[in-house]
């Protein structure tokens, strides 16, 4: 194709011994109805044969291979980093696009240009349950992603309109950023490794005043949690940490008044959830290694509401009940 039909997006692609998936991805992007402007595979450190696979059948793709694995967070900056285009597509190793997604992302940078990144329509590898329709932030102070479970109804993706809809922030398995933005707001949090950095970047770029929207014709599918797996201890201690430091980071001091008793209630019930399944250890040590990181989420959390930009009544209007 013709330069002018090409959509002006790096797709930036972490991965850790993900041979098995990457195919999949690979060539989902090649089928694109738009290419992309690149295509970058940034890997953490894999001892499958995962190099060596797009060296051989994927030559226009470019990598970036990092000497060993440091997780998640790590492998994303090291690619949005070396991104050449001015929107970043982070999509994970396990996902692939539907034929027009990136028609409808590049769309959307042009009929937005006030929006600074975009939240894809996810949906289950088998293409019948919503995954994400952009992440949200409840009133209790927990991240969730909007519509997991629902059916799925496929939008017409060459409608005359492009549909869109304010959400709080997108998920970073297939979220669309612009350069700006990352200028703006820094790059995800290393400390995080991964699970819930897309939820802490969200709410960091939201408090900067960044708007995100959700394109439902953007359709990514995801397989989900094939890294480590969802029952992984180390997956489970991540999730119940991250979700802590993101708010000790983020959420205003008035705020955190105001919404302890819903945020421990929230916890109990994790607490509970954990024990009911042989996994209180892990709940206890995720909150031991919160308590241990106190010292640096203070100082994060100084710099981020020093320099934020919307009030906290702003804030409590983009939380969902």
């Amino acid at each position: 194709m013709s330069e002018t039909n090409t959509a002006n997006i790096s797709i930036v692609i972490p991965n850790w011994n993900g041979r098995r998936w990457l195919k999949s991805c690979l060539d989902s992007i090649q089928s694109s109805s738009v290419p992309p402007a690149e295509v970058m595979v940034v890997d953490d450190g894999s001892t499958d044969d995962s190099l060596e696979f797009v060296q051989a059948h994927y030559p226009g793709v470019k990598i970036i291979a990092l000497p060993d694995n440091r997780g998640f967070c790590r492998t994303a900056n090291a690619g949005l980093v070396q991104a050449k285009e001015e929107a970043v597509l982070l999509l994970n190793n396990d996902a692939s696009l539907h034929p027009d997604c990136l028609s409808i992302l590049s769309r959307a940078l042009a009929e937005f240009p006030e929006t600074d990144f975009f939240a894809a329509c996810m949906v289950r590898s088998s293409g019948e349950i919503i995954e994400s329709a952009g992440a949200g932030l409840h009133a209790n102070g927990l991240f969730y992603q909007r519509r997991l479970g629902e059916n799925y109804a496929a939008p017409a993706s060459n409608a005359p309109e492009l549909l869109s809809e304010p959400v709080f922030g997108n998920s970073g398995g297939a979220g669309l950023y612009r350069r700006r933005l990352l200028d703006d707001v820094g790059l995800l949090d290393e400390d995080f490794v991964m699970y819930h950095e897309d939820q802490d970047f969200n709410f960091r770029a939201r408090l900067r005043g960044h708007r995100c929207l959700y394109l439902p014709q953007a359709v990514v599918y995801h397989l989900g949690s094939a890294s480590l797996g969802k029952e992984n201890p180390r997956a489970i201690e991540l999730l119940i940490r991250n979700q802590l430091l993101a708010l000790g980071k983020s959420l205003p001091t008035g705020m955190w008044l105001r919404k302890c008793f819903a945020i421990l209630l929230a916890e109990i019930r994790s607490g509970i959830f954990y024990a009911l399944q042989g996994q209180a250890h892990l709940f206890l040590r995720a909150l031991g290694k919160v308590l241990l990181a106190a010292p640096s989420t203070a100082r994060k959390r100084g710099a981020i509401q020093a320099h934020r930009r919307i009030s906290s009544a702003e804030l409590r209007s983009l939380m969902e009940q």
